[in-house]
Formats: C-alpha cells, sequence, structure tokens
C-alpha cells in the first residue's frame, strides 16, 4: 500500500502477499489524541485467480478517509472459533501506518478587478479538485471540517491582505464585512457577493479559513482590487456663492450615484476655505467644517440655504462623502466654487524666482533650489491660486 493518501481522493488498494490459504480481516483506524479509533473492519477473502501469485487485492472505501491524520491499517487471520482455538499472537497481524493529506482547495473570484458598488455580482467558486466522493454515511461530526468564507477589506495596500497566524493582528488590521460557513470538502461551492460589499476602493480579500486553527488544515484566498466607481457624478449648480439670492435662495448640488449604494448613508458635506497666505510656498488648505446633509437613495440634488454662507471666506466646497457597509467614509467627489464672481484677471501670478541655495555637497554632486511666491499678484476673492512650479530643484554633478 502506498505510504500517504489523499483525504476522499478516491478508494486505498492494498496487496496482502500471503501463502496462507485462510480467509483474512482488514481493520481501519485513525488517530484521535492519543488513541487509534478503529473505523472498518471486513474480511478478505483470497480469489482463487490469485492463489498461484499469492497475492490478494483489496481496496478501502474512499469515504472513510474523510479528513487528513494518521491512519492505520492492520491485517490479520480471521479467527476460526472452535474448542481447539487460540487467540493470535502478535506476529500473525501486520500494521502499517497512512498518512493521509488534506486535499488542497481552489478558490477563483471574479472578476478580480471592479470599481466600487458594481453592476454585475462579483463571483467566489471554492472546490476541491482532488475530492471524488462524500463522507460515509454516519461519519462522526468532528471527522467533518469546518471553514469560513470570509470577505476581509485590506485598505490601500496588497500586504494588508497578507494571511498572519496570528488572529488577533488579522482582525485589527482586516475588516471582515462578510462570512459564510463551509462545512466538509464539497467538490464545487458557488458564493455571490453582493454589490453593496465593495463600498471603498482598495484591495479586497477572501480568505477561507478553517474554524479549527489546526496548521495543518487547508486555507486558501483570492483578492479582488476595486476602484472607485465612474457612476459618481457631482457638480454644484453655481458660478459663485454670491449673489445667492439669484440662486432660488441657496446653492443647489447635483448628484448622480450608483444603484446600489446603502440607503441614508451618502451625504454632502460643505466645507470653507480661508484665505491664502501669499508668502506661503503651498496653496491655502485649511477648511473650516460649516454642515452637511444625508442623501436619501433615488435623490439626486441637493438645497443649501443662503444663510450658510459668508463673505469671510473666499471659497466654499461641496464634498460627496460615501459610506461603505462597514461604517468607513470616503471623499469621493468635490467641487469647489468662489465666495464671489471671479474673472481670470484675478487669479494668482507668479513672483519673481530667489536666488539659488548653496549646493548640497563640495563633491561628487548635490542639489540646490530656489522658489517664487504667488504674490504678483496674490489671488483675490477666492480666485485660482498659482499653478506650475513653485519649487525648483537642480542636480548637478560638480567637476574639478
Amino acid at each position: 500500500m502506498p505510504p500517504s493518501h489523499i483525504a476522499l481522493s478516491g478508494d486505498l488498494n492494498i496487496e496482502i502477499v500471503s501463502s496462507s490459504f485462510l480467509p483474512l480481516v482488514v481493520q481501519l483506524s485513525r488517530l484521535e489524541g492519543n488513541v487509534a479509533q478503529p473505523l472498518t473492519t471486513f474480511p478478505v477473502y483470497p480469489e482463487a485467480g490469485a492463489l498461484k501469485r499469492n497475492l490478494t487485492v483489496t481496496k478501502i472505501h474512499c469515504g472513510y478517509f474523510s479528513r487528513g491524520g494518521q491512519y492505520y491499517v492492520q491485517i490479520k487471520n480471521q479467527p476460526i472459533l472452535g474448542p481447539n482455538s487460540t487467540d493470535l499472537s502478535d506476529s500473525q497481524i501486520i500494521t502499517r501506518s497512512l498518512d493521509v493529506r488534506w486535499p488542497m482547495p481552489q478558490l477563483v473570484v471574479t472578476p478580480e478587478n471592479v470599481k466600487t458598488y458594481p453592476e454585475s455580482p462579483v463571483t467566489a467558486i471554492l472546490t476541491f479538485p482532488e475530492v471524488v466522493c462524500p463522507p460515509i454515511k454516519g461519519v462522526a461530526p468532528s471527522a467533518i471540517p469546518e471553514f469560513w468564507l470570509e470577505l476581509h477589506y485590506c485598505g490601500h495596500s496588497l500586504l494588508n491582505c497578507e494571511e498572519s497566524g496570528d488572529e488577533t493582528q488579522n482582525k485589527s488590521s482586516h475588516q471582515v464585512l462578510y462570512s459564510e460557513q463551509v462545512r466538509g470538502l464539497p467538490g464545487k461551492s458557488v458564493f455571490i457577493l453582493r454589490c453593496e460589499l465593495f463600498g471603498l476602493s482598495g484591495h479586497y480579500a477572501i480568505f477561507l479559513r478553517p474554524t479549527n486553527p489546526d496548521p495543518a488544515l487547508p486555507r486558501t484566498a483570492a483578492y479582488v482590487k476595486v476602484d472607485w466607481s465612474d457612476q459618481f457624478v457631482f457638480n454644484v449648480h453655481a458660478h459663485s456663492i454670491f449673489p445667492c439670492d439669484t440662486h432660488n435662495g441657496g446653492i443647489t448640488v447635483l448628484f448622480q450615484y450608483p444603484s446600489c449604494i446603502l440607503a441614508d448613508r451618502d451625504r454632502v458635506r460643505l466645507f470653507a476655505r480661508l484665505r491664502a497666505n501669499v508668502a506661503s510656498l503651498a496653496p491655502p488648505t485649511s477648511l473650516e467644517y460649516i454642515s452637511e446633509q444625508k442623501i436619501t437613495q433615488g435623490q439626486h440634488s441637493l438645497h443649501f440655504e443662503c444663510d450658510l454662507f459668508t463673505e469671510r471666506y473666499v471659497e466654499y466646497c461641496f464634498v460627496y462623502v460615501s459610506q461603505s457597509i462597514s461604517g468607513a467614509v470616503a471623499d469621493v467627489r468635490e467641487d469647489c466654487v468662489p465666495t464671489l464672481p471671479v474673472s481670470d484677471q484675478e487669479r494668482g501670478g507668479w513672483g519673481p524666482w530667489s536666488q539659488w541655495t548653496p549646493c548640497s555637497s563640495t563633491c561628487i554632486g548635490g542639489i540646490r533650489s530656489r522658489y517664487r511666491l504667488c504674490d504678483s499678484p496674490a489671488p483675490r476673492y477666492g480666485a485660482k491660486f498659482c499653478e506650475v512650479y513653485k519649487l525648483y530643484i537642480e542636480f548637478f554633478a560638480l567637476r574639478p
């Protein structure tokens, strides 16, 4: 018999070489803890055609190998009951050990690249290609393995999706969005992952994990890359905030979104931008939160009243915020509007370049830089900050 076998992968063939014409008994046991538990015992009668070769061939049904582990096959003479019969000695019993390995699963997910809230479902197909038979009827529940198929959100780095032996670390770095129990070693199982599970851009992992933390149990994973949906469209219906009364008493925001967003989770937030600091190399980025409104599914516009706005700020930014099934929120689209009407003549202009800084090295190679400010003129009334380059860095090599 072979030294190893794969669970549920087929019958185990055994060749018995014996010069005896007595019937034999074959017993299969599995090691449970420190005790070998018998699984089946059956007689084997030598075939007439095999007697000349002293060879008997038998097999153990595939279904008895329902799980991986250490098994034992015992072969002994069938006892003959009678007044002169005696017990068999150990020399009349042959025991062989058998290493039964778990079959390896395959997990295929389609498609592997989708947009958030995909229109077509994401499908995960789990198979155990080596499995060809079910466990025998009446097998102990403890002999049937159990797994969990889990969908995890790993963020924007695929490295966060790597499995770890530390379950605590896994739970802290992953967000479990969906789980379903898998019992046994199915030939093929299909799982439909709903649209709303993929509400954030980034990397997702589908893990098959055994319920028992035994490292010998099989496990596998598949991955999905998700980008923001093109169905998110966002526009502020105004060229400037003031004069506000010409906009029907407020500013209207128009938007579109995928059909399966979560009900009453998305919203539009209003921020105000402070005036630019023209002495800074960076554009103004400080925003102050003003207000927000929830989006009801089926709604495609919101109205922000005029009393929310003031000329203290130079610009107002409307941000479409999407909330995923995990509760995490993300800014999906943004549209900023100047507080007062502006023209191209009022946008900022670059001032002269500064002197070069000293070289960072006195030998081999180095860098030097120069900068300019957006102050000639400074942007007015919320006009655009200067564009293109504000800092120039030069790499060069010094020659003797």
